[in-house]
């Protein structure tokens, strides 16, 4: 049984969080309600959210990701590697 649920009348004077516990935060503390029913809808707003609502995904980007990913693993297995500040493909050897 939820918090919520249990004491749907409760009244917190601070609410604090991080990441998604200070979204959940903010919800609570701006719903005009009760408790319970600020729960009982912040939960019903999680439960809408789905991949396809946080990730924007196009096929370009997908077959751009899996070409650069397979040119850098061949890369790796040739033995070059590249530098993350210059960007610049260099041999080991």
């Amino acid at each position: 049984m939820a918090i919520g649920e249990r004491f749907p009348d409760l009244r917190i004077s601070i609410l604090t969080g991080v990441s998604a516990g200070a979204i959940n935060s903010a919800y609570l503390a701006a719903y005009c309600g009760t408790f319970g029913s600020a729960v009982s809808d912040l939960r019903a707003e999680w439960a809408k959210l789905t991949p396809d609502r946080v990730y924007c995904v196009r096929p370009v980007g997908i077959v751009r990701a899996a070409f650069r990913w397979l040119l850098t693993d061949k890369l790796v297995e040739l033995g070059y590697t590249t530098s993350a500040h210059s960007g610049r493909r260099s041999r080991t050897s």
